[in-house]
């Protein structure tokens, strides 16, 4: 992701709580590709409330004070991310609810992933709705939804800390979530919390 170009003009105004107030942007992703982008107003002086998932999935609030509007996840992920799909898969999605034919497929993908992976949530028309990071892989033994932590932003709470099966649960009622990696490693993801 790249920086707001310096004197760029807001494009809107978004506030998602009571007393939350921001300004939208456009940013781009490395790619180029244009992507709107909120801004906390200074008078939001808490700074949980300053950001939303995105921001600390995609290091863009910790980078550059923004976070990515929901809308406009897909494209980041798309731009800057690969997918994990399981050999011989052309795609990978898993239900939310985590049922037992999919737990083969769900292992291969817990097991090519490394830490700061992305886990995104999406509804039934493929918009991302929330995003979290791996943080944290058992010492040993089968990884599993119950046993794979996640670093995650749940409304007001920024780093918490819940297992994979955990966030799951939360976000139940999207459709699916997959597996999206990068490189950024947990050197990188120490300095969002």
């Amino acid at each position: 992701m790249r920086a707001i170009e310096k004197g760029a003009k807001p494009v809107g105004t978004y506030d998602p709580h009571a007393g939350i107030t921001g300004k939208l942007f456009m940013a781009a992703t490395d790619r180029g590709t244009a992507v709107q982008v909120w801004v906390a107003d200074e008078s939001v002086e808490d700074r949980d409330h300053r950001h939303f998932c995105h921001g600390v999935t995609f290091h863009t609030f910790t980078d550059f004070g923004y976070t990515v509007m929901s809308g406009d996840a897909n494209k980041v992920l798309k731009d800057e991310y690969t997918k994990l799909v399981p050999p011989g898969k052309k795609d990978q999605r898993f239900t939310s609810s985590l049922p037992g034919e999919e737990a083969a497929d769900l292992g291969e993908c817990l097991g090519a992933a490394r830490l700061a992976t992305v886990v995104a949530w999406e509804d039934a028309e493929g918009n991302v709705v929330h995003t979290a990071l791996i943080w944290l892989f058992p010492e040993s033994g089968a990884r599993t939804a119950g046993n794979t932590t996640m670093v995650t932003k749940n409304g007001f709470n920024a780093g918490r800390k819940m297992h994979l099966a955990e966030v799951c649960v939360v976000y139940k009622s999207t459709s699916y979530f997959s597996f999206w990696t990068k490189g950024r490693m947990q050197e990188t993801m120490c300095a969002i919390l």
